[in-house]
């Protein structure tokens, strides 16, 4: 009886491990394909991606033919394969091109996983040998705002198990204003710095990321916090600062309003406000980096949960986003966009 593939015409083969040569690591793939010239075959294709190039070997073969075909010059191709070395003018070549990359980018990340090769590891940018992204500037002309680090005198709960068994989603808020130290604890929670890496490429915060990258900035949007004027305002976690954006408080209801127009936002002491930029993880994980990304809104919102419960306050995660909420913001919608709203305020006791 003759045996068919299970396997699609434009899919890979069955993965079938990988193998590390002196300069590139391998991924293996081998099966059997009916129908050819030569009856049932084999097939063997091994990929590798580094320093942006791509690398292919593949061996087709009569079945009775393919172990000594695979031994005597499948593996010895992948193993004398090496990656070059780029050269300036190639470095060149790449730079010219890389805004052209970022389009693709955009374009991709809707569709990433659905084509013909969804096992082919895409080329990161950090692969490619592109420097990491830097940390958003600001205006330096804007009013700029140092926060007070971090007191445990100000919290109402000290103890973890109180403040996970009471943490719950609160939607009605006092009147109170919250203290500027109680926001910047709230803000350390939540996005605090504790290790910047080398270079600046990353940093180890409070809450967990992949690759330490840290896709999100956290905007706020302030009604009443002590010492704070009304307005829109962007935490700078590398500082610890805050940088006036919108000021007035016509603007900051606006921003609040958009919250799926639900009334409590609006009268919340402050809105947490978080704000996504996927090419922070695009640069080390290619467009697999879409999982993580949303993963680690939660991550971030969990620890405001639970900061809240500590002060006595409240908060209430709110899955937000689309053309307005950006636009109110500032934001292109395309390489930054709003992911994640949370309003926090007094509670009543």
């Amino acid at each position: 009886m003759e045996r068919r593939s299970s396997w699609g015409s434009r899919a890979l083969p069955p993965h079938a491990g990988t193998r590390e040569t002196s300069c590139l690591t391998w991924a293996l793939y081998a099966g059997e394909r009916a129908g050819t010239e030569m009856g049932v075959a084999r097939v063997d294709i091994a990929l590798s991606q580094a320093g942006g190039w791509s690398f292919v070997v593949a061996l087709v073969a009569p079945a009775d033919e393919v172990k000594a075909l695979h031994e005597g010059v499948f593996l010895p191709a992948v193993d004398a394969l090496s990656s070059p070395h780029a050269d300036p003018a190639l470095l060149r070549e790449i730079e010219a091109h890389q805004a052209e990359h970022t389009r693709l980018v955009r374009e991709s990340r809707e569709v990433y996983c659905a084509g013909a090769w969804p096992d082919f590891p895409a080329i990161a940018d950090q692969d490619r040998g592109i420097p990491a992204p830097p940390q958003r500037p600001y205006d330096e002309s804007a009013d700029v705002i140092d926060l007070p680090q971090p007191d445990r005198s100000i919290l109402k709960k000290t103890h973890i198990l109180d403040v996970i068994r009471d943490r719950e989603s609160r939607r009605t808020f006092t009147g109170e204003s919250l203290s500027l130290s109680e926001l910047a604890y709230l803000l350390w929670a939540t996005q605090g710095v504790r290790l910047i890496a080398p270079g600046g490429w990353g940093s180890a915060r409070t809450v967990p990321s992949g690759g330490a990258r840290h896709p999100y900035e956290t905007y706020l949007a302030v009604n009443r916090v002590d010492g704070l004027a009304p307005g829109v305002y962007r935490y700078v976690p590398y500082e610890h600062r805050l940088v006036s954006l919108f000021p007035g408080q016509a603007r900051s209801d606006e921003v609040t309003g958009l919250a799926c127009g639900l009334s409590y936002v609006g009268q919340a002491a402050v809105c947490f406000l978080w704000v996504a930029l996927p090419y922070r993880s695009e640069w080390r994980y290619g467009l697999g980096a879409r999982r993580d990304v949303l993963i680690e809104a939660g991550h971030i919102c969990q620890n405001l949960y639970l900061a809240c419960e500590s002060l006595g306050c409240g908060t209430c995660a709110i899955l937000s986003g689309g053309p307005a909420i950006d636009a109110a913001l500032g934001l292109d919608g395309e390489d930054e966009m709003i992911v994640y709203t949370a309003p926090v305020g007094r509670i009543a006791t």
